[in-house]
């Protein structure tokens, strides 16, 4: 399953960059993007045992992880929606 997620997380942030900006900016905002990904993901695995440890249980990274995931999908909802909207706005001003 690790092996499975981990690079689709990766390929999927990247290309939903790529959508998001234009490609003279990519090459900018894209290694900031992927650094922030690296340190949320060490700093999580750090919280999460940490949280273990001193709860003796995985309850609460298991809230934290559907509060996290519910966020996730809106902002990427919020992105995309206005995405959309942009394309269709330039779309309609070019015609």
């Amino acid at each position: 399953l690790y092996g499975l997620c981990y690079p689709l997380c990766t390929v999927g942030v990247s290309v939903m960059t790529s959508k998001l900006v234009s490609q003279d900016d990519y090459d900018r905002i894209y290694p900031s993007i992927s650094l922030a990904m690296t340190l949320s993901a060490s700093l999580g695995t750090t919280l999460i045992g940490t949280l273990y440890d001193v709860t003796l249980s995985y309850d609460i990274t298991l809230i934290m992880l559907f509060i996290f995931s519910c966020l996730s999908v809106g902002i990427a909802s919020l992105l995309s929606f206005s995405l959309k909207r942009r394309t269709d706005a330039l779309s309609v001003n070019q015609h």
